[in-house]
């Protein structure tokens, strides 16, 4: 994809719903979502957060890192939507000198991406399967640096 831009292109996931009954995204660490490339035909996630390691270029320090995520529920509806930033970047993972967990950051290329959402009907935490799951696709950049995600159920046709 040809941009005048240069990598890497944050942008900000506007996750909306156009139902006053709430629906419900998962939040351990950072929201759940994953997002995929066009360049492997959407298959695989990427790896779009480096919670909890440290750099690989960084020099070891004798501990690794301590880590612990709360988890909650996140209500979005007609009145309450919600915003998450993405730098651009992903990452790979190995263990460093001291035997962490370590990444290394990339700058995902402009082209063609889809987000994948899991939507939860209530807020009963540590959910088995989502309910449903919201799929956009976007680009990147994207068009003002945002990607609205409409996470309201879509019903199929009588």
């Amino acid at each position: 994809m040809e941009t005048n831009e240069s990598a890497p292109y944050p942008v900000t996931f506007s996750f909306i719903s156009k139902n006053v009954q709430p629906v419900y995204l998962l939040r351990q660490c950072r929201t759940q979502f994953a997002v995929k490339s066009c360049f492997d035909g959407y298959q695989s996630s990427l790896a779009i957060s480096a919670d909890c390691t440290v750099d690989c270029n960084d020099p070891p320090v004798g501990a690794c890192m301590a880590c612990d995520c709360a988890f909650d529920m996140v209500p979005v509806s007609d009145s309450s939507s919600l915003e998450v930033s993405w730098p651009g970047n992903t990452y790979t993972f190995a263990k460093n000198a001291d035997g962490c967990e370590c990444h290394n950051r990339f700058e995902a290329p402009a082209g063609k991406y889809r987000i994948e959402v899991p939507v939860y009907l209530t807020n009963e935490l540590y959910p088995s399967t989502p309910d449903y799951t919201a799929v956009v696709d976007f680009t990147l950049p994207a068009p003002s640096g945002v990607v609205t995600v409409d996470l309201t159920e879509a019903y199929p046709e009588d």
